[in-house]
């Protein structure tokens, strides 16, 4: 949890203002899908209204593009089943 925390503030330069929920682990593996490389751990962080990271503010925010709010029907394609999955125990 404690790295959830830290990560998500490097990465936005947002408070974290109540604890996330953890909801599962992806395997990481390489491109071709052969070798597992690891585990990327998914929380949840549930907010009343929609919050925008300060990425040029952020310790890591270069790490990321850009950053939006999604429907499910509008995330890229391919995803992988693991991440469909888990997208879908959240979004019951």
């Amino acid at each position: 949890m404690e790295c959830a925390v830290r990560e998500f503030m490097e990465e936005t330069d947002l408070p974290v203002l109540k604890e996330p929920t953890f909801c599962g682990i992806i395997k990481r593996t390489n491109r071709d899908g052969t070798k597992v490389k690891g585990g990327l751990y998914c929380y949840l962080y549930d907010v009343d209204e929609e919050i925008y990271p300060d990425l040029d503010s952020a310790k890591d925010g270069d790490e990321h593009t850009e950053c939006g709010y999604f429907g499910k029907d509008e995330l890229p394609s391919p995803m992988t089943e693991q991440f469909n999955k888990l997208l879908n125990i959240i979004l019951k």
